[in-house]
């Protein structure tokens, strides 16, 4: 009968030990190194990639050695530190309990034998874990504060470089920073961030592709703009230069934090939808295919008669011909909202942030008065600048999305008239179609 002891072998990455040089390899090979001296036959090596004993996340690479030792297929779990196991105090009592059931003793690189089968033993153990965990609160709060005392400086903070910016994350990388102001200026007119995705004509930096929530935190991150932000917060203005307008930015930024903004929504293909359209006696019309799946306006029959139906494809056609002759007749039309705009909200923002950076207002009340001041941005920043200024808007109108040329109508045109068909006539009649302009709807 065979008397070789089985071993499974423990290692862990993460960035504390790689820091130092003792990645995963170096680990493993010690590790196989005291199971060839102690004559283990090793079984298996896991290794968890990157995840913190200290963070208490779920460890995929430990539940297959727990497994392992409920099943009695090793005798020795094997790992470079005892910290590699756990730095978790609960993590440790599951760890005892676990390997008194399971008969299996542990064996480390760097600490010998870790007896977990004798009171001693688990003392020593508790007081080798209380320290690594305590070792690692102390790291935690060290990173912690250089990572505020770096954000207050307006620099770096490591990692990947940024879309837009070159490897040192400082300087512009010009046809990046050219597709992130294209993004921005379709988000105020109205695209939606999956469109923009398929759009794109450069790659992200750190994925195959774009994706719809990748493209909303690159263009709401405070970089665009030189700020630098810590948690959420505008620590102080970077080192690097601006991307984009802090006006567009904050427009933009203010849409894409709407919550009432849906991540997906039904394609609209109807321009007059929402009440635009009516027939001649004052019946709202609704979007609707025929039975040949052609686009089509239809009003249901009532007491007041037969219901009415055109097509969209024509009737739209002659909308959109009719707005824009306005915007060329007119090209610097009046502010038609009115009120506060964008520019006043961003002016108090701007001021607010100020104090809070001067130290006269605590970072509490920065938040709850920039609250307010957000919503109010985001009341105003959906009114895309081009409904109010007609200039070059026929050269513009292909690259608006359907829900902003629905507005730019609106903007001029207060109602489309159906009126019914001849008998017999089965062509469009332009002659049917009433376009009334706002000042007379």
């Amino acid at each position: 009968m065979s008397t070789t002891k089985t071993a499974v072998i423990y290692t862990r990455i993460s960035r504390d030990i790689e820091g130092t040089g003792l990645g995963v390899e170096r680990q493993q090979n010690e590790c196989r190194q005291l199971c060839e001296r102690e004559g283990y036959d090793v079984v298996e090596v896991i290794t968890d990639n990157d995840i913190s004993a200290y963070s208490g996340r779920k460890r995929p690479g430990w539940e297959r050695v727990a497994e392992l030792l409920r099943s009695g297929a090793v005798d020795v779990l094997v790992a470079w530190h005892p910290d590699r196991l756990t730095r978790q105090p609960r993590e440790l009592e599951d760890l005892v309990d676990l390997l008194n059931t399971a008969k299996v003793k542990v064996r480390t690189v760097m600490a010998g034998e870790y007896d977990l089968t004798t009171a001693s033993g688990r003392t020593t153990a508790r007081i080798v874990g209380a320290v690594a965990r305590g070792e690692s609160e102390h790291k935690s709060e060290r990173l912690k504060s250089k990572a505020l005392q770096t954000a207050q400086a307006g620099k770096t903070n490591g990692g990947g470089r940024p879309f837009g910016y070159e490897d040192d994350q400082v300087t512009v990388r010009e046809d990046e920073a050219e597709c992130i102001r294209w993004a921005i200026q379709r988000i105020l007119d109205g695209a939606s961030c999956r469109s923009i995705c398929r759009e794109m004509w450069l790659p992200p930096v750190h994925a195959k592709s774009w994706s719809p929530n990748v493209i909303s935190r690159m263009l709401m991150s405070a970089r665009l703009v030189g700020l630098r932000e810590h948690h959420g917060v505008i620590a102080a203005t970077a080192v690097w230069p601006a991307i984009v307008d802090r006006a567009d930015w904050e427009q933009a930024r203010a849409i894409l934090s709407d919550p009432s903004r849906k991540t997906w929504r039904p394609a609209e293909r109807y321009l007059l939808s929402g009440g635009l359209i009516e027939d001649h006696l004052g019946r709202k019309m609704i979007a609707r295919p025929d039975d040949r799946g052609r686009r089509c306006y239809i009003s249901l029959p009532d007491e007041l008669g037969p219901g009415l139906r055109i097509g969209a494809e024509e009737v739209e056609a002659m909308v959109v011909e009719a707005r824009l002759r306005l915007a060329d007749e007119t090209p610097d039309i009046a502010d038609l909202a009115g009120g506060e705009t964008s520019d006043d909200v961003i002016a108090q923002l701007d001021r607010l942030g100020a104090l809070y950076g001067s130290g006269a207002i605590t970072e509490r009340e920065w938040l709850a008065a920039r609250g307010p001041l957000v919503e109010r941005l985001a009341a105003v920043a959906p009114t895309p600048r081009f409904v109010t200024q007609n200039k070059d808007l026929r050269k513009r109108w292909n690259s608006l999305s359907i829900t902003v040329r629905r507005e730019v109508v609106a903007a001029a045109i207060g109602r489309v008239v159906i009126g019914p068909g001849r008998r017999g006539y089965n062509r469009f009649d332009p002659a049917r179609v009433q376009i009334v302009p706002v000042e007379n709807s």
